[in-house]
């Protein structure tokens, strides 16, 4: 039985999520739920402006910008989420903007 990306994307053991351009969650796995502390629902009725902690905005919305570039293929930095309880939670963030067929983004995978 073979096991689909959708399963191995659900099942990961690291937080892995779809973003769109505009920074909403499209969707989330599990493990990232569970480490930040929100259910399925509420990541996905906010953004990662909205909990990202405010020291790190800055650079993240630059590293979001630059993955735009075409010669980038991936980004990876550390930064803090706001953990749901109200700590900060540091991560190691990969970046990864996928292209339509005109190689226009699409939406992030973080």
């Amino acid at each position: 039985m073979e096991t689909t990306a959708e399963e191995l994307f659900e099942l990961a053991a690291g937080g892995m999520a779809i973003v769109g351009l505009d920074g909403r969650w499209l969707k989330v796995n599990r493990s990232l739920c569970a480490m930040l502390g929100y259910t399925h629902q509420e990541m996905l009725e906010t953004d990662f402006q909205g909990i990202t902690h405010p020291d790190d905005m800055d650079t993240s919305l630059e590293h979001a910008r630059r993955a735009f570039d075409e010669n980038v293929k991936t980004i990876n930095f550390e930064k803090r989420y706001i953990h749901k309880a109200g700590h900060a939670i540091w991560v190691d963030l990969n970046i990864a903007v996928v292209r339509d067929n005109q190689n226009k983004p699409s939406y992030f995978i973080t």
